[in-house]
């Protein structure tokens, strides 16, 4: 179940990856065009909503590889699902705190659904 948790969260990833780059970029080219951003700024702007987005796609990927994994005794797939979970958890904390928006909470739902069922299977091999 941890496994199928995990694959449905990696592809959650991949997928809001791609809806921030193509719905971002669109808002940004809005925010442009009625002079909300200056014109100058929108390069970098571009630049950096297509890394974050394709960044937030490129770990998804490399969740759905390491779920694959998880059920061979290797730790190497653990880590990297439970830290990249984590990693989106402290995202979305620190995000709100700087926007306190629900919205920008995904981050630390999708983290919580990645490292949750992997951190509950290791603790119960642990308790056997």
């Amino acid at each position: 179940m941890a496994r199928g948790v995990v694959i449905a969260a990696g592809a959650l990833l991949v997928g809001v990856g791609i809806l921030h780059d193509v719905l971002g970029i669109a808002a940004l080219q809005r925010a442009v065009s009625q002079g909300e951003l200056a014109q100058r700024l929108a390069g970098p702007h571009t630049v950096n909503w297509l890394f974050s987005g394709a960044a937030m796609s490129f770990l998804g990927v490399l969740v759905l590889l390491a779920a694959w994994e998880l059920r061979s005794a290797g730790r190497l797939a653990h880590r990297v699902v439970v830290l990249t979970g984590i990693f989106f958890v402290l995202v979305g904390i620190i995000a709100y705190a700087i926007e306190p928006r629900p919205k920008v909470l995904l981050f630390a739902v999708l983290g919580s659904l990645l490292c949750t069922p992997v951190l509950l299977k290791s603790s119960e091999h642990r308790g056997e």
